[in-house]
């Protein structure tokens, strides 16, 4: 089993915790491919997709990472792989090829990807997956989505889904030429827990997406499950969240998730004891 992972930068901590997870689940990692960071033309199309918010994931995600030792993939990060380790050197320690890319469009990242070694290729974020690369591996594109499909399509769907009332979850899924549109693998509704907080929910999910990644990419690949093409016209597209929408929604789940059950049954029974008197 040989697979392809697609990563952002070689200081993702996530796309280095998915390539270590793969690797326990007997996957061998043959090359992982990197876009250049600076090209302008990528900037530009991730400036005219998130606006503002690409410098605040820029900072939390590369500049400010090392200080979030506390969230759950630091965490997992710490107990199983040696300090400051980058996908540089766990490429060099499990003899995968870094290959820097212009984008995951060009001609050499998919002739890399025709060779007959790559059963899978992996997307752990890094840009547009473009038509020639879908086509690349024996199996496609795997990816995993952070809302359930089909009803959460495109951007920001643990917001919209949010602000819809509606449970939040994670999807894994066969990349198509659509957004979000391609057969579905396997997905998992994940609600934040009583008493979490936002912060802390974003941070659990992240974790938990690499393990799902991972997981899921090892059945299909033993033959264990075979994708679910998805029904094109349910569910809908959803778009960046807009700055005051969002502002609402930070609002809403500034303060952690309350226990409504509980709180209920708390007033029934002062009710009832009320009535008893």
């Amino acid at each position: 089993m040989n697979a392809c992972v697609l990563a952002p930068t070689v200081r993702s901590h996530f796309s280095l915790a998915v390539c270590e997870m793969l690797r326990r689940q007997g996957i061998s990692i043959s090359s992982i491919l990197v876009p250049r960071l600076l090209d302008a033309e990528r900037v530009k199309s991730y400036w005219r997709r998130e606006g503002l918010e690409l410098v605040s994931k820029v900072w939390s995600k590369f500049l400010r990472h090392d200080m979030n030792k506390a969230a759950p993939l630091e965490h997992w990060l710490h107990a199983n792989l040696p300090a400051d380790f980058t996908l540089t050197g766990w490429a060099r320690q499990h003899d995968a090829a870094i290959v820097s890319v212009q984008d995951f469009g060009d001609a050499a990242a998919q002739a890399l990807m025709r060779m007959p070694a790559v059963d899978l290729i992996i997307f752990s974020g890094g840009g547009l997956i473009r038509n020639g690369l879908l086509r690349a591996s024996r199996l496609g594109v795997m990816n995993c989505h952070s809302g359930l499909l089909p009803e959460y399509r495109g951007m920001d769907p643990a917001l919209w889904a949010e602000w819809n009332g509606d449970e939040p979850g994670l999807t894994v899924h066969v990349m198509d030429a659509g957004i979000d549109t391609g057969p579905i693998i396997a997905s998992r509704k994940l609600p934040r827990a009583i008493g979490e907080s936002w912060t802390d929910y974003t941070n659990r999910v992240e974790l938990t997406a690499a393990e799902f990644l991972a997981e899921s990419a090892a059945r299909l690949l033993r033959g264990e499950v075979q994708p679910q093409p998805q029904a094109v016209s349910a569910g809908k597209q959803y778009f960046v969240m807009h700055p005051r929408l969002r502002a609402e929604v930070m609002r809403r789940v500034a303060v952690p998730r309350k226990d409504h059950g509980a709180q209920a049954n708390a007033v029934w029974s002062r009710l009832r004891e009320a009535g008893a008197k």
